[in-house]
């Protein structure tokens, strides 16, 4: 009894155990599923979590999520609905690899080492989203080209805001607010041409914006400030920086290092401890930009030759509104620069060309010091500076016939020619042999020339107009001072806005003295005339001598698809005539723009000519196009219309003409843009269809025809093999029937072959006949008794593929001895009854004797 019990517990014990482990296996692979994955097809892994969709389309979170996201299907849209991505020290909080046409929105991310990760994709589009307290990056980019990053908060993340790495171009980062990030607020690394837009960046603890050898990058009406450095560049060349506002930073608002032919324009900047500082950057153009309230300098050139400085405000800069250190043969002209300590600074700067400035109210207007040479100023106004100039460097400070404007000249004007008569004395060795009598302004026509003013007059208006006889230029002058009673102006008229005969008039009358030819050098004329001071309205009236500007807009330089072509062109004034002609042949009058109809196609060039209101005849400059309405010749090589017996199938082509792109659809799937001939991989059996499409360098697009092949790599199936007679009873010399079915659904059976030996020896080969449906037959000949035959079949489609019935198995049957079995038997127990009845008969004969 004892022992039953004993036995009945282990079983139950061990039955249990097996129970536990079994549920401990289950619990433990739930636990493991700590990622959720969007797969390719659409499906989401594990089926529980919290992201629904309707159409493998749009997915949307149903709750937060304390799992990381892989996304591996392309042309979907995640929406976090609000919801949180949280993780807890994980990699990546939402991975995209290698896929395209993506968004992300209205998500909150964060706990995660990046953010989002996003490598080698395109077209992905992140928006309305927070991203936040990460380890790393919020959004790390590598290797990734048109995406869209806008209108995210992305902080307090352990490093990068926003990071593009390994040539990610062409990538739009707009109207994002990145602040407090440990690092930069968005970094650009090896990654080009890619536009930064009306993002705010703050409060970072490193770098606004930073590129690193990552050029033509847009940096456009961003608001930057806070940061330690508002922008850096650093070997990035070619970028465009305009309308940003990049203030309170705690050292430089903008700084390059070795980034050369980049444009800056309309930007503020203002309130950090530098404005703007460029170490060994070449070719950079600062223009129009308000500088103001930084901590030590505006502008900073070192190093850094052949920059343009231009039209900039520069104002109330502690120490130097402009400091040029040893960076020679730059420009810099019409700026604005007053209440600095400094207004321009040279040191160690040869051959740069200071023109049009006003310097105000400076401490120091400017100053050229540690071997500043062959330096040129002139066309200055120096006006109210505690001391005008200084220099310990020989300096010119004229071009030969004007100079400078001096407020504290007291030189006079005997000769009437509006330039004192007298130098202005900078100091030992530096004059102004030319010091203007008034402040120097220049006015841009609308020919493109400037036309130059020497006034003591404020000149509140400059007008050139053109009349139906003549042209003119008209001005409003008010007196600088109350105390201001006699005006005098010089003036520089291009010969292409106005030739004589000149004349002058003051609110209607002559002026007090008027002198029309105190200079010309074939390219200006020089003009001088004063006059009692009061509000006043001056002409200037003249002949104009230059032709009209003729400039064609359309054609272009390039090839065009189509036959009709726009004819568009601008004329800078008044035409009374307007023509065009085609290459070279007669005139055709035109009142305007037309069209170029029925062009065949080929190489073509145009002229267009008018003549203005006085007479004056102009053409443009001859415009060579060309026109190719053909689409390129596309023949298909390879694949042909036939099955193969592989998964990998060459796309060859011809093309007739260059392209600007190629690509292939496989059975109508979306273009796949390829360089040539390609290899078409991984193809299913069943029939297949591809069309190779070309575009020119014209933009016409051409295709091949369609090519339909199909693809078999499966080999025929071989099933209700049997023979006759059956494998137990082959008699000597019987001759074996072989029937098989052998199928095959994508290809006909080309052959089927029986083989068979005897024996164990040579292998034999006969090839089967086909009867109906898919039934094949042979015959084995007959062999004689006690012979082991063995035989497979072996089939084989139209394309090649082959399976051998051996495969599955070998067949064997054996041929019987000449007796039958039956026979053997009757001749055992006739046998055994003759021994028996020998062994009787012993018996009977030993008992008688």
């Amino acid at each position: 009894m004892k022992k039953n019990v004993v036995i009945w517990l282990s079983i139950s014990c061990f039955i249990i155990s097996l129970l536990l482990v079994g549920f401990s296996i289950e619990i433990q692979r739930i636990y493991a599923q700590d990622t959720i994955y969007i797969r390719a097809d659409g499906r989401i892994e594990p089926e529980t979590a919290p992201i629904s969709t309707l159409d493998n389309v749009t997915y949307t979170l149903t709750d937060n999520i304390m799992e990381s996201i892989v996304i591996e299907r392309s042309n979907i849209i995640l929406d976090g609905t609000g919801y949180t991505v949280q993780g807890a020290g994980g990699l990546r909080g939402i991975d995209l690899n290698s896929i395209q046409n993506i968004t992300i929105k209205n998500i909150c991310i964060q706990g995660f080492y990046y953010g989002i990760s996003i490598n080698l994709c395109s077209q992905i589009t992140i928006t309305e989203s927070n991203i936040t307290m990460n380890a790393y990056d919020g959004v790390n980019i590598v290797q990734s080209a048109l995406n869209n990053i806008s209108q995210n908060s992305i902080s307090n993340n352990g490093n990068d805001g926003l990071k593009l790495l390994n040539f990610s171009n062409n990538n739009a980062i707009a109207k994002n607010i990145i602040t407090l990030n440990n690092d930069d607020g968005i970094q650009l690394t090896d990654s080009p041409q890619n536009t930064i837009s009306e993002n705010t960046i703050s409060q970072n603890k490193d770098v606004g914006i930073y590129t690193f050898n990552s050029s033509n990058t847009s940096v456009i009406g961003n608001t930057v400030t806070n940061n330690r450095d508002g922008l850096v560049m650093t070997s990035s060349l070619s970028s465009k920086v305009n309308n940003n506002t990049v203030n309170s930073n705690t050292l430089r608002g903008v700084s390059l290092s070795s980034s050369s032919d980049s444009i800056f324009e309309d930007n503020v900047i203002d309130g950090n401890y530098d404005g703007v500082y460029a170490y060994q950057s070449s070719k950079n153009v600062f223009s129009e930009n308000e500088i103001k309230g930084n901590s030590e300098y505006g502008i900073w050139l070192d190093f850094s030759p052949n920059s343009t400085l231009s039209l900039n405000h520069i104002t109330e800069n502690n120490d130097v509104g402009i400091y040029v250190r040893f960076s020679s043969n730059s420009i810099v002209s019409d700026n604005t620069i007053n209440n600095c300590n400094y207004g321009i600074s040279l040191s160690g700067s040869s051959n740069n060309s200071i023109i049009g400035n006003l310097l105000a109210n400076n401490s120091n207007g400017i100053d050229l010091a540690f071997s500043s040479t062959n330096n040129q100023i002139y066309h200055n106004n120096f006006v109210n500076n505690t001391q005008q100039a200084s220099s310990t460097s020989a300096v010119a400070w004229e071009n030969g016939l004007e100079g400078n404007y001096w407020s504290d000249y007291s030189g006079s004007d005997a000769d009437l020619d509006g330039i004192g008569d007298s130098p202005y004395v900078i100091d030992v060795g530096n004059d102004d042999d030319f010091p203007l009598m008034g402040m120097f302004n220049s006015f841009e026509t609308p020919l493109g020339y400037r036309v130059n003013v020497i006034s003591n007059s404020t000149i509140d208006y400059f007008n050139y107009s053109r009349l139906p006889s003549n042209v003119l230029i008209t001005m409003h002058f008010s007196t600088m001072t109350p105390s201001q009673t006699a005006g005098l102006c010089r003036i520089a008229i291009p010969h292409f806005v106005m030739t004589e005969p000149y004349n002058i008039t003051i609110n209607g009358t002559q002026p007090n003295y008027v002198n029309y030819t105190i200079y010309d050098n074939e390219t200006y004329r020089w003009i001088y005339f004063n006059y009692n001071h009061s509000t006043l309205v001056v002409l200037i009236q003249g002949i104009e001598t230059t032709p009209p500007e003729i400039s064609i807009v359309s054609p272009i330089n390039m090839t065009y698809t189509a036959s009709d072509i726009p004819l568009v062109f601008t004329v800078k004034e008044t035409a009374s005539w307007m023509g065009y002609s085609l290459d070279g042949q007669a005139n055709v009058t035109v009142l305007g723009n037309t069209t170029l109809l029925g062009l065949v196609d080929g190489i073509h060039n145009i002229v267009v000519y008018a003549n203005d209101t006085f007479g004056n005849m102009a053409s443009s400059n001859v415009v060579y196009f060309s026109v190719d309405t053909k689409p390129p010749t596309v023949i298909v090589i390879s694949p042909l219309n036939q099955t193969y017996s592989t998964d990998s199938i060459m796309l060859t082509f011809t093309l007739d003409e260059l392209t600007s792109w190629v690509g292939y659809s496989l059975d109508g799937q979306t273009n796949i843009t390829i360089l040539g001939n390609t290899t078409l991989f991984d193809l299913t059996d069943g029939n297949h269809n591809v069309i190779v499409f070309a575009t020119d360098e014209a933009g016409n697009t051409g295709s091949s025809t369609l090519i339909y092949f199909s693809v078999d790599t499966t080999p025929p199936n071989i099933t209700n093999v049997s023979q006759y007679p059956p494998a137990d009873n082959v008699q000597p010399y019987d001759r074996v029937s072989i029937n098989a079915t052998v199928v095959d659904n994508l290809s006909e059976v080309s052959t089927v072959i029986l083989n068979y030996t005897t024996n164990n020896g040579t292998w034999f080969s006969e090839e089967m006949h086909h009867l109906e449906g898919n039934v094949w037959k042979a015959t084995i000949p007959g062999f004689s008794y006690c012979t082991t035959v063995n035989y497979t079949i072996t089939a084989i489609d139209e394309v090649g593929n082959s399976i051998a019935h051996e495969e599955a198995y070998i067949t064997q049957y054996h041929v019987v001895p000449e007796f039958s079995s039956h026979v053997y038997l009757l001749l055992f127990v006739n046998a055994v009854l003759i021994l028996v009845a020998l062994h009787r008969m012993k018996r009977t004969m030993r008992k008688n004797s």
